[in-house]
Parts: C-alpha cells; structure tokens; sequence
C-alpha cells in the first residue's frame, strides 16, 4: 500500500514541475546563450583569469571552445581547491548571463594558501553552488598562480 501512496505522490509532484524543454527548445536556448557570449565575451577578458596565456584562453575563467587547449590546461595543472569567500556581479549582463568575480582562498598540497579571483558567469539557477564557504575543485598553472580552470 505504501508503494502505491508513494507512486500517486510522485505523479502528482511530476504534474506539478514546469514542462522540461524539448531536445530542439534545448539546442535553441543553447545557441541564444552561445551568442550572448560571443558578443560580450572580449569585453570581459581578464589577464589574470585563464584568459592569461598560460590558462585555456577562454574569457571569464572559462574553458574554451578548444577542447585540446583545455585538456592540456586540465592535464598540465596543478590540481587545486578553492572556497568561495565572496561572489560578486561585475557589470551588468546583456539579455543573459551576470559576469561573477569570485574571490577564491586557493589551497594546493603543499603550498601556502592564496587569494585569486576567477571570473566566470554563473547562471541564476546556479547561483547556490558559488554561496561563500563552498569548496570548488579547481585547477591552476604551474606558470601563473592566478590562472584558474574550473574541474
């Protein structure tokens, strides 16, 4: 008898959830998010976020659209965590996502802990995962402190 309770209650719950996007609705929000940040993305290029040589060079910290630069970025660095001290939107955004600097305490195994700032956007939905006190695996160029690749 509980099982059944338990299968009314979940078809209820699951009529009640917003309609999941189609596979095409899916693509469709993917490109429009894709355009908004090509058209922003050069503004927002930071030199001590991967943009920097030694980092994947993507702007905002982000991995790039080349997945061999990030694999190599990924491979080569230095594995990493970070705790988000504060997160704070920069600018304003256009139609899309907010540009975050997230000011980060930087641990690598047998090194002293530092700060660095890695910007990024962060989707509203997202948000939580970035609250201060989260710890966030990261990792960071043998060469450049500063330069971030999240994962």
């Amino acid at each position: 008898m509980g099982v059944i309770r338990d299968l009314l209650r979940l078809m209820r719950v699951a009529r009640e959830l917003p309609p999941h996007p189609t596979a095409r609705e899916a693509i469709r929000q993917s490109a429009d998010i894709a355009e908004q940040w090509g058209r922003v993305a050069e503004d927002f290029a930071h030199p001590t976020t991967a943009a920097a040589p030694t980092g994947p060079g993507g702007p905002y910290g982000a991995a790039t659209a080349d997945p061999f630069a990030n694999l190599a970025f990924h491979q080569n660095g230095l594995p990493a965590s970070g705790t988000v001290i504060a997160c704070t939107p920069e600018g304003s955004s256009i139609d899309g996502p907010t540009v975050y600097a997230v000011l980060l305490q930087v641990r690598i195994e047998g090194r002293e802990p530092y700060r660095a700032t890695y910007r990024t956007v962060i989707a509203e939905g997202a948000r939580y995962n970035w609250q201060p006190g989260a710890v966030l695996p990261f990792r960071v160029s043998p060469d450049d402190p500063q330069a971030l690749l999240l994962g």
